[in-house]
């Protein structure tokens, strides 16, 4: 299949939309299909989007440039004219205003773990937080245009999809639900052993990792407290931070090990993060907002099983009671400690989880599985 892969910025860095888009260019690769990448795409800002934008600043409001009709329709003349003399079988994109405002003669897929909330006042996530109403009106209108106008929807999270429905302008018929899998390496994942034998905890002590570079989002300081609390109670516990570049004065304690960034484009820094992986003991991370949470997918790649908040798409990326366990939001600290407390006591608890997250990951977080169902969807067009 001949693939065209229209993104705003480029899709094969590694480091842009949390990673997912490279690594699904490259198994699409691998298992023999051409991908023609359409972008990075940068359009001049009209006058009407940067006066809309500077009267949302004045009044203390935030403006998404990118999802605003007249931004979207540049984006979607200039996707245009670059696919026109193209000779794909199908377009795939992960952007609402490209799916919206492209003109095309071949089908056109929307495949993505976002989605803006049809109702904003409902709105959970951060990023999102503070818009403008000509902000937020545009950009419900540019996804529900973009929803109109694919050929099929496709999200990565059950959440997402019944976030989708409550839009009410496409059927089931049109709409899927593929999640996204794990950030790794094709070769390394074909190098790790799925039959392994079982993490084991050592009594008193346990090592939990944190991957994410959004320290607030992510829950970092909740992380911070639940290592703070299992100390409290004679359990010597450490925790390893991977992704933020710098950590707040709370953090910086004798307990709270700080890497940094780890670019997965280096071979050694990858190596690095897949050690901590191999490793750790649990995987955490509280985010009160994610769109699937693929790092809870790359630990239950290594048999490391996830404790998080039962939200949004981290439903779909962590098997509740399976590969981990997700607590309802705004569960204190002294919640997250008594789960790991119950794997401290009852070591064969903690190798169900282990065996569970490796089984997860392997019937569904693998890109080669992702691609192998996207490529069927694609096909019925």
């Amino acid at each position: 299949m001949k693939i065209a892969y229209a993104t705003i910025y480029d899709a094969r860095d590694v480091n842009r939309g949390s990673g997912w888009p490279c690594y699904l260019t490259q198994e699409l690769k691998r298992q023999g299909h051409d991908v023609y990448f359409i972008g990075p795409i940068s359009v001049p800002i009209p006058l009407i989007t940067r006066i809309l934008r500077k009267a949302s600043v004045k009044l203390g409001k935030r403006y998404r440039t990118y999802q605003d009709v007249f931004v979207g329709r540049r984006i979607g003349a200039l996707v245009s004219k670059r696919i026109a003399h193209s000779d794909c079988d199908v377009v795939l994109t992960n952007d609402y205003a490209i799916a919206a405002y492209t003109r095309l003669s071949k089908p056109l897929v929307l495949y993505t773990d976002a989605i803006f909330p049809a109702n904003y006042k409902e709105n959970e996530h951060p990023r999102l937080a503070n818009l403008s109403l000509v902000s937020a009106a545009f950009c419900q209108h540019i996804t529900r245009r973009g929803l109109t106008r694919a050929d099929k929807c496709i999200l990565a999270s059950a959440w997402g999809c019944e976030e989708v429905r409550k839009y009410g302008v496409i059927d089931d018929g049109k709409l899927s639900f593929i999640p996204f899998g794990a950030n790794l390496n094709a070769k390394l994942i074909q190098k790790m052993d799925m039959s392994a034998g079982p993490r084991v905890l050592t009594s008193g002590k346990i090592d939990l990792l944190f991957v994410g570079k959004d320290w607030n989002r992510k829950g970092g300081d909740i992380a911070v407290a639940v290592v703070q609390e299992l100390r409290n109670r004679g359990i010597q516990a450490q925790l390893h931070v991977v992704g933020p570049r710098a950590l707040p004065e709370s953090a910086q304690v004798p307990y709270v090990q700080h890497y940094g960034f780890l670019d997965k484009n280096d071979p050694g820094q990858l190596e690095k993060l897949v050690q901590f992986y191999r490793d750790c003991d649990v995987f955490i991370m509280p985010s009160v907002a994610e769109g699937l949470g693929i790092a809870f997918l790359e630990a239950a790649a290594f048999g490391m099983p996830s404790i998080g908040y039962s939200t949004m798409g981290v439903t779909s990326a962590v098997n509740d009671g399976e590969s981990g366990i997700l607590l309802p939001l705004d569960s204190p600290a002294t919640a997250f400690a008594d789960v790991i407390c119950q794997w401290l006591d009852k070591a064969e608890t903690y190798v169900y989880f282990v065996q569970a997250s490796r089984h997860h990951f392997a019937s569904q977080g693998s890109w080669s599985s992702v691609v192998i169902a996207l490529v069927e969807k694609l096909s019925q067009l």
